[in-house]
């Protein structure tokens, strides 16, 4: 009977990659590793690495990233085998860590194996003991080499595939006896694909509502993971047609110092070229920022698209290239014909010395007052007076100019809260200009005021009894304009604030109330003078924060004293202890919505508990809890998500609601303590499952113990 051979196999993959972009495909081997210990987490067996082989292929390396590598020896026939060697060839761009190779040698249960030689040599590396016959699952038949790799600055890239090839070189069936490598040559390889730079664009300014014949810079962030880039360009690429943008210049910022590059300059098209880009792998930036200027322009409204797309040579396609690009999105604005002044009047009785505002009415209608503007009013009699007392602006030292800029809404509320002053009696007249962004221009020149001695006209009433909603304190510190222009915080409430949608304490919200009740705003009634009168009678709630019915039903003393529920929480309820209650309507529950952290927010709560109080922290967000800046759970930031997409603001959309339907999808992060990507990148089930990962650690990966990565 012929003796057995011993017969020996090889695999080798990638076990860890320090940088945080890398990915792994395929399979790692049966159990997992730990680089820091330099141990498996079990028996390497052959009955293991047959099911589970190592073999794997890693993504996006760059320069300055480590990579721990294993080679796993099998010998698979049931005799002893001797003098074992292995030889490595390290992929190009790759050299031993500062700190060393890590190198370590083991059989399958982690008991090391002495041996002689270098890996990395024309000599190979020798197993100085011989490798136990076949058992399947003993893990003595199997010796592992583990070693760690460093990327360095001759790492070739973007895209560059490489290889780290371990092959058996030399083993016999005896002490001495004639190499069986020749008839059984064994070799295995692990892939490596560098990373290539993807641009990054920051808009100079709000990009949402950009004027036709207004310009914006963006400026583009390149960061050079790998290696050189070859003919490296940047191309910005603007929108044509009805809603368009025009290439004003194109311009580079800096250029890391820790880059090479070659004379870059700017073709006539706005196409920046770079020549040859090398990033050698030292201390400071790896980074290029360009700046791409446009202008709005066109015949319509809508969004424009600007492309910037980054080039360079193919080094895995002679003759090829790869790209990249990234597109940010302009919303082009046409701006309405000039804004037309009204509700301007002559005020006719004033005593001389007396302080008046005589633009209390004034108005700017058919426009946008979100837009922006400036506003000059000019007396026009020198002699007779002057203005004074700006909430916002300036007047210059004659009293005889105002001037501010602003939205036109601002600028509104300013010119209303100017004052004059007549030294004589006799007519003042004043011009009033204002110039909306586009350069329209309206102007009226028929507001006059007459000074005159009248008779002696009572000071205005002190506000009622019934007005104890009314916070003084909070309207001030809530609106530094009334502040600044020392005018009774009441009496602006009444005569202006409701229009323009203050709130007279925390707890009523103007808008809210008439928006939820359309008959009060279509009689023009100031909302919190008809709640205190009507509105809590007939349960109407005066905001998102607080339901009349649930703090009388909660509290049956108020109830029976038939006092005004929110009167009572504000002067007594809320010092007692007692609980303000959310209003809400019912929507299906979501799962990203936690009801009891939602109510600690602003210290109130919901009616009734379980699914009904998580249904109606579900209805209260949605209409309106998000617009109060109120956040849905412990992880999802609604103000940090608005600032982060300002497409998403702009059309004033549910965030939460557009995270889940969209954002996830697109790579939005829900805060700055939640990363999508790399929770993805942490947790390989929840990618291959497609599922959001938000949902899924708030749902389960948190009790699973599994961690949230800060952006």
């Amino acid at each position: 009977m012929p003796a057995i051979n011993p017969r020996l196999t090889i695999q080798t993959a990638s076990l860890y990659a320090s940088g945080e972009a890398s990915s792994f495909s395929g399979t790692g081997g049966p159990f997992g590793y730990s680089p820091f210990t330099s141990q498996f987490g079990g028996i390497i067996s052959s009955a293991g690495l047959n099911t589970e082989p190592f073999a794997d292929t890693v993504y996006d390396v760059s320069t300055k990233d480590e990579l721990t590598f294993v080679i796993a020896v099998q010998n698979v026939q049931a005799a002893a085998a001797y003098g074992i060697r292995l030889r490595d060839i390290m992929p190009p761009g790759f050299a031993a860590p500062a700190d060393g190779l890590g190198l370590s040698v083991t059989d399958g249960t982690g008991t090391d194996l002495t041996y002689t030689g270098d890996l990395f040599g024309t000599a190979g590396l020798t197993l100085s003991a011989p490798l136990a016959a076949y058992d399947a699952n003993s893990g003595k038949n199997v010796a592992l080499i583990t070693f760690s790799l460093a990327a360095n600055a001759a790492l070739p890239g973007p895209y560059a595939t490489l290889s780290a090839t371990a092959s058996i070189d030399a083993y016999t069936a005896a002490p001495g006896g004639p190499d069986l490598a020749a008839a059984n040559p064994a070799s295995a390889s692990t892939t490596i694909v560098t990373a290539a730079p993807a641009p990054q664009v920051t808009p100079e300014s709000d990009p949402t509502a950009v004027a036709r014949g207004q310009t914006i810079a963006f400026d583009v962030t390149i960061s050079v993971p790998a290696g050189s880039l070859q003919d490296f360009t940047l191309a910005p690429i603007a929108t044509a047609g009805p809603v368009a943008l025009d290439l004003v210049s194109t311009s580079i910022v800096s250029i890391g110092n820790a880059l090479q590059t070659g004379t870059a300059y700017v073709s006539t098209d706005g196409v920046i070229h770079f020549g040859t880009v090398s990033y050698n792998g030292g201390a400071g930036s790896n980074a290029i920022t360009a700046r791409v200027v446009v202008r709005a322009s066109g015949s319509t409204s809508g969004s424009a698209t600007l492309q910037t797309v980054i080039s360079a040579a193919d080094p895995a396609s002679p003759g090829g290239r790869w790209s990249a690009n990234v597109a940010s999105s302009v919303g082009v604005v046409v701006p309405p014909p000039p804004a037309v002044l009204a509700g301007l009047s002559a005020i006719q009785g004033i005593a001389p010395n007396a302080t008046t505002h005589p633009f209390a009415t004034f108005a700017i209608t058919g426009q946008d007052l979100a837009q922006t503007g400036s506003i000059a009013i000019t007396l026009q009699d020198l002699g007779t007076g002057r203005l004074g007392n700006p909430g916002t602006g300036s007047i210059d030292t004659a009293g005889a100019t105002f001037f501010a800029t602003g939205t036109l809404a601002s600028l509104q509320a300013a010119a209303r809260l100017l004052t004059y002053v007549p030294s004589a009696a006799g007519t003042a007249h004043f011009t009033i200009t204002v110039i909306d962004a586009a350069g329209g221009i309206a102007q009226d020149s028929a507001t006059t005021v007459t000074a005159q001695t009248p008779q002696p006209t009572p000071p205005p009433p002190p506000p009622p009894e019934a007005d104890l909603l009314f916070d003084a304190t909070y309207y001030l510190a809530h609106n530094a304009d009334v502040a600044a222009a020392g005018v009774d915080p009441y009496q602006h409430y009444m005569i202006y604030g409701w229009h323009e949608g203050r709130n007279p304490n925390a707890m009523f919200n103007t808008n809210f109330y008439l928006t939820h009740n359309p008959d009060v705003a279509a009689a023009g009634v100031n909302p919190m003078r008809h709640f205190e009168t009507n509105g809590w009678h007939e349960a109407r709630d005066p905001s998102l924060l607080f339901s009349d019915a649930a703090y009388l039903a909660h509290n049956p003393d108020v109830a029976r004293a038939g006092i005004d529920p929110l009167v009572h929480y504000t002067l007594y309820g809320k010092a007692e202890g007692r609980l303000a209650f959310m209003t809400g309507g019912t929507a299906p529950a979501d799962g990203l919505i936690d009801p009891t952290f939602y109510a600690n927010q602003v210290g109130a709560a919901f009616e009734t508990t379980g699914l009904a109080a998580a249904q109606q922290a579900a209805w209260n967000y949605a209409n309106g809890g998000w617009q109060l800046g109120l956040n849905p759970n412990s992880m999802f930031d609604t103000n940090y998500y608005l600032a982060h997409n300002p497409d998403v603001a702009a059309a004033h959309i549910n965030p939460l609601q557009h995270y889940e339907e969209h954002g996830w999808r697109e790579g939005r992060d829900p805060s700055a303590t939640f990363s999508d990507a790399k929770y993805r990148a942490a947790y390989n089930d929840v990618r291959d499952a497609q599922m959001d990962p938000l949902r899924h650690y708030v749902l389960y990966g948190a009790a699973e113990g599994r961690s949230a990565f800060a952006v």
